[in-house]
This record gives structure tokens, sequence and C-alpha cells, in this order.
């Protein structure tokens, strides 16, 4: 199964805010000084259209979770949904920057119990089917209990290589 890929209308959507965002702040950059209203204006509508593409994230997955981090937004679903014990799982994935920050160039992902001292029994492996797109597959919780998923997202700056790390608590009965 192959991550879906967005909806015209969804990419359009989403280009047309952030387009509209960056004209917006053009025109200012280029303009007169403004003052400190027209500035607190524009960049509130900076900041709504950055939410607004921060929460179509991932909106091509089905029902899917969304783990805020510093510079990236992560949305997942499980495939086959809900998670289940003891039955393989794959985990499709879509990181979105936030502002600046870089496409991460290779996610991680994990899964352990942190009351038992122990992780997935088995290594699951990830590929990436388009830019910002992953699917982990081979994913198995073994046993009932407190789960802690852990992704870790892989990106360069120019200061170095930085890795960002999101985790999501998970309860199987």
């Amino acid at each position: 199964m192959t991550v879906p890929a967005p909806s015209s209308a969804l990419t359009h959507r989403r280009l047309a805010r952030l387009c509209s965002a960056l004209l917006a702040l053009a025109a200012a950059a280029t303009a007169a000084p403004a003052s400190p209203a027209v500035q607190a204006a524009q960049a509130a509508q900076a900041a709504q259209a950055e939410q607004a593409a921060q929460a179509d994230c991932g909106a091509a997955l089905v029902r899917p979770q969304r783990l805020q981090g510093t510079r990236h937004v992560l949305a997942f679903a499980p495939q086959p949904a809900p998670w289940a014990t003891g039955r393989p799982v794959a985990v499709d994935m879509v990181v979105c920057p936030k502002g600046d920050a870089p496409m991460p160039d290779s996610v991680r992902v994990d899964a352990r119990m942190p009351q038992h001292g122990h992780g997935m029994n088995y290594r699951p492996s990830i590929t990436s089917p388009a830019p910002g797109r992953w699917r982990a597959e081979g994913l198995m919780l073994h046993m009932a209990g407190r789960w802690e998923l852990s992704f870790e997202l892989n990106f360069e700056l120019p200061q170095g290589r930085q890795v960002e790390r999101l985790t999501q608590e998970l309860q199987l009965r």
C-alpha cells in the first residue's frame, strides 16, 4: 500500500494560503516602514497562514494524529487502524516543516514500553515514497500495556546535523 497523495484541491488550497501570506510579507518588505499596528496585523496574518498550513498537514491520511515539534509537524496513521496487540502494522507519516525549517531527509520510528524496559522485537523498515512522506512497515507491539512511540526527524542546518524527537503515548488492551 502506498501513502495516498494529497488531493489537488487540498494542495491548491494550501499553496494559495502560503502564497497569499508570502505576497503580504513581500509587499510589507518593499513598502515604506509600517506602523506598529500594521506590523502586528501582518504578523498575525502570517501566523494564521502558518497555522492553516499546519492544520492541513497529513490531511490525506485516514484519521491522522498530529505531533507538534519545535520545527516540524508530524502527522501519522497506522495501517490497518486501530493499533492492536501482536499484529504487524505499517505507519504512514507526513512531515510539514514550520516556517523556514528544512524538510527532514530521514525519519526513524521506534516503540518501547517504559514500565517494562523493553521495546519491539522487530525493527521496522522505512521508505519514502515522496518528499515529506514516509512509511514504516513491520511495527509489532507484541503485548498489551503502555507503549511510547518515538519519531526521530533528521535534517541538516547550517550549524550541522539536527534531530527532532517527537513522542506519542499509546495504551493497548
